[in-house]
């Protein structure tokens, strides 16, 4: 492509918001629960490798479970083929344990 690299990653990203927008639907299909998509759509840039690791801080998305109306949570990885700089998600169980999740794909 000759589009400059911020047009082209403008487009990808694009793309990927409409992909999680799908979501929703395909989990319904497949005999999921009712689901809805908020519009605003979360975008993090981590800039780093194993060496330089970048992450979020152990944080609550909400205090109160009860009142929570997320069910789903979907995280999409946009590293180029053969990336080996991490991005597991660390979530930690109510009993304090961490779980890590490493990317697939």
């Amino acid at each position: 492509s000759n589009s400059p690299p911020q047009a082209s990653g403008s487009r990808a990203l694009s793309l990927a918001v409409r992909l999680l927008r799908a979501l929703p639907a395909e989990v319904q299909e497949g005999g999921g629960w009712p689901l809805a998509v908020p519009l605003p759509v979360q975008a993090a840039v981590y800039d780093g490798s194993r060496a330089h690791a970048a992450f979020y801080k152990p944080h609550l998305d909400c205090k109160e479970p009860a009142s929570n109306p997320r069910r789903l949570t979907a995280i999409l990885y946009l590293q180029p083929p053969g990336w080996d700089g991490g991005g597991e998600l660390r979530a930690w169980r109510r009993d304090g344990e961490a779980v890590e999740i490493a990317p697939l794909g």
